[in-house]
């Protein structure tokens, strides 16, 4: 099993991008809900394209096989560290492409997945809005399905509408109709080892409370997907 999990929230809409106003309204109302911990840290992280990607050689130390490792297409760039859900608009509303994110340690009053665990847990909870759609598939090399996705984060063809996702635990695909890719959608990051648990690979876990939530500040059908490293 894999050590971090994060339980994806996309638009069926591929093309749909929110304002920063609407991240914003998210944001202060996932605090309000008490989705994520008391006194969690909010920053904005700018991301530039890297317009030349380099590929790097070199050995994996368990079986000497060569990998290539091409750079990703985006990189870090500014971050801006926030006092409040208020101020995401005016700070995120200067890039065309941007990170915003919530996290903090402790216990959640309304936590967004189910988890057998009942001591203080990080959690974050992240906004990720991209210029053009990147692929929200997460189908694992090690899946029992032999398809190929476009890796996650990656710039994929609005096209790419089934989003393939692996089970963290039995390795089964999990096919979701319309969540193949997207210029915006959301992510729920408990801490390491920390996982929901997934029955007949139905992703629909997230708390209902939080999907009232995205529904009135997106005007948005969403649907659920997964993404672990």
């Amino acid at each position: 099993m894999s050590e971090n999990y994060s339980h994806l929230l996309i638009p069926t809409s591929a093309s749909y991008c929110p304002k920063s106003a609407q991240v914003a309204q998210f944001v202060g109302g996932i605090i309000s809900l008490g989705a994520i911990p008391k006194g969690s840290s909010i920053r904005v992280r700018e991301l530039v394209k890297n317009l030349v990607r380099r590929t790097h050689e070199g050995k994996n130390p368990f079986t000497g096989e060569v990998i290539k490792l091409t750079e990703p297409s985006r990189r870090p760039g500014t971050v801006h560290e926030l006092d409040t859900a208020a101020d995401i608009g005016a700070v995120a509303s200067l890039y065309d492409e941007y990170d915003v994110e919530v996290s903090g340690y402790g216990r959640p009053r309304l936590p967004p997945l189910k988890l057998d665990f009942r001591k203080a847990y990080h959690l974050a909870i992240s906004c990720h809005i991209r210029s053009t759609p990147v692929s929200t598939s997460d189908l694992h090399e090690d899946s029992l399905d032999k398809r190929k996705a476009t890796p996650f984060w990656e710039d994929c063809s609005e096209n790419v509408r089934m989003g393939l996702y692996t089970d963290p635990v039995t390795m089964e695909t999990i096919k979701v109709p319309n969540a193949g890719c997207a210029h915006f959608f959301v992510m729920f990051a408990p801490g390491k080892f920390l996982f929901p648990k997934i029955e007949r690979e139905n992703l629909k876990i997230l708390e209902p409370k939080l999907l009232t939530v995205v529904s009135q500040c997106f005007d948005q059908e969403f649907v659920q997907g997964c993404y672990w490293a």
